[in-house]
């Protein structure tokens, strides 16, 4: 759907999803409407819940729109096909699974410190992955954008929507980066109460997260948003080994090195996220400018050929 740039249906199934999540954590958590009380079991049902009904929903929508394309038939595999999507795809998946790894092994060796800090972290962390969403839609738009212009053949526009894709996605986290950093205890008033007393520990480490979150949200934006738009011209194998080196090599190796050898807990584990996250914005924009000039340089060789017209 998000390929073919039909974006509103999912925006709209998602807020759908988001109420039905609501209503059922109501009812089953705590017990509501003669549902017995289920506590966090009850969190679980009613994420497979809403799961199935986003599933029922996008089947219908692209069962209905998209019949022309007859996306559920069932075709004879074409072999070259499923091999281009491994090719590009897997690679996509592991890049993600490198990013994503680094958050939840950062979250383990927080849980070694204390109580108190990985508390702290899972305030500052989940604050992170909620404005983290808008310059991923970015970022998204960039690749089927940037997609496009591949298939058109229009390299200087393919350069300019991954630029736009990036400008974007950066004012984007620049914006939640101030957030965190002048109002820090109303994002933390979004999970635990910031008056009370029995949580003043936790709102002064919450506080220090966020005030370093802050350091890589722009970086943030910026590789999510140049790894986007690589993938919309087929390159993921490079951006998935950048994120290799830079998640588990240098961003990993900084935060157990800051927290644990030179002993500044959770906030050195948090600097080096922010150092991950800094290099693999610096080398996937490289690497985007790079591909860029190389395209640009053979679309000039062709057109000076006579192979192909100037744009």
């Amino acid at each position: 759907m998000e390929g073919s740039l039909h974006t509103r249906p999912v925006m709209l199934f998602s807020f759908i999803g988001v109420g039905v999540k609501i209503l059922l954590n109501y009812t089953l958590m705590f017990g509501n409407f003669g549902f017995p009380r289920l506590g966090l079991t009850g969190a679980g049902f009613s994420t497979m819940v809403v799961e199935f009904l986003l599933l029922a929903m996008g089947v219908w929508y692209v069962g209905t729109r998209f019949r022309a394309y007859r996306v559920f038939s069932f075709d004879k595999p074409q072999g070259n096909v499923l091999k281009e999507l491994l090719r590009i795809g897997v690679p996509i998946g592991i890049g993600l699974a490198f990013e994503s790894g680094l958050f939840t092994v950062t979250t383990i060796l927080m849980g070694t410190i204390g109580e108190l800090e990985l508390a702290a972290h899972q305030i500052a962390s989940q604050s992170v992955y909620f404005t983290f969403m808008i310059p991923l839609g970015i970022a998204s738009a960039a690749a089927v954008r940037v997609g496009q212009a591949v298939g058109k053949g229009d390299i200087r526009q393919v350069k300019q929507m991954g630029r736009l894709g990036v400008t974007f996605a950066a004012l984007a986290m620049l914006l939640s980066a101030l957030t965190y950093w002048f109002f820090p205890r109303f994002v933390i008033g979004l999970y635990i109460n910031v008056t009370d007393p029995i949580n003043t520990n936790v709102v002064q480490l919450a506080t220090l997260f966020l005030s370093i979150a802050a350091m890589f949200q722009v970086f943030d934006g910026v590789q999510v948003a140049n790894a986007a738009a690589l993938r919309g011209l087929k390159d993921t194998k490079i951006p998935m080994l950048v994120s290799l080196i830079s998640y588990w090599f240098i961003g990993l190796g900084s935060a157990v090195l800051f927290g644990f050898v030179f002993g500044l807990g959770g906030h050195g584990l948090w600097f080096g996220l922010v150092i991950g996250l800094a290099v693999a914005a610096v080398l996937l924009t490289i690497r985007f400018n790079v591909t860029m000039l190389r395209r640009l340089e053979r679309q000039s060789a062709l057109t000076r050929e006579g192979l192909m017209k100037p744009l």
